[in-house]
């Protein structure tokens, strides 16, 4: 079985990067500001945020039960506007 990386401390968000957190459920939310749920919304709030700014980080928090569409959806919008990194990292509680 190949795991994912596991978040042992916290991850910092600063002015140079975007955490998107996707639920279980498929719940997202950008720096903490819940989305509609659907790639659009999710594409339109990337995009403002991004600005063109391609030297914006990302990281993609997703809890350990998340099913893996939600996290390929999500990585895939966020591919198509070019953030200077995209890292992905699981959530499970201790």
């Amino acid at each position: 079985m190949i795991g994912l990386p596991v978040v042992t401390g916290a991850v910092f968000v600063t002015e140079q990067s975007i955490e998107l957190t996707i639920d279980v459920a498929g719940n997202m939310s950008l720096n903490t500001k819940p989305l509609c749920g659907d790639a659009e919304d999710l594409r339109r709030e990337l995009k403002r945020m991004l600005s063109g700014n391609t030297d914006i980080s990302m990281v993609l928090l997703a809890d350990a039960m998340t099913p893996h569409q939600f996290v390929v959806s999500a990585r895939a919008v966020a591919r198509q506007l070019n953030p200077s990194s995209l890292t992905s990292a699981t959530n499970v509680k201790p």
